[in-house]
């Protein structure tokens, strides 16, 4: 391993950064799929020598990169999350296809829910 390979792997930020543009995406896009409010976040990452494994595994689910090889303490909890398609739909019938999937698994978890309520609600009395 080079001496510019491990010290980004000692300054976690400039890993991420590299990451990210190695990866091309738009930062603001990134930004929204990880679930922070603006690119703000990012800079402030990325002058972090010592930014947490669990923002960095964040960023890499979201750009779909392993980092277990060059963070081996990762192996233990890593999990790979499904692929989540965030593009707009193209058609109309592709909007009123993905608005009933997430209809129908909003109402699956809303009975889920109110049947768990029920349970200790009978649970108490």
């Amino acid at each position: 391993m080079s001496e510019e390979n491990k010290s980004l792997i000692t300054d976690r930020g400039k890993y991420l950064k590299t990451m990210v543009e190695t990866s091309g995406v738009v930062i603001s896009k990134l930004m929204e799929k990880i679930g922070y409010k603006d690119r703000a976040s990012y800079y402030t990452h990325i002058v972090k020598p010592n930014l947490s494994l669990d923002i960095l595994s964040d960023y890499a689910r979201a750009l779909n990169v392993d980092i277990r090889r060059d963070f081996p303490e990762l192996i233990p909890i890593a999990v790979q999350e499904p692929a989540i398609d965030y593009s707009l739909p193209e058609t109309k019938e592709e909007a009123i296809e993905k608005m009933q999937h997430w209809k129908e698994k909003y109402f699956l978890l809303l009975e889920k829910y109110s049947a768990v309520l029920e349970n200790k609600l009978s649970g108490i009395r």
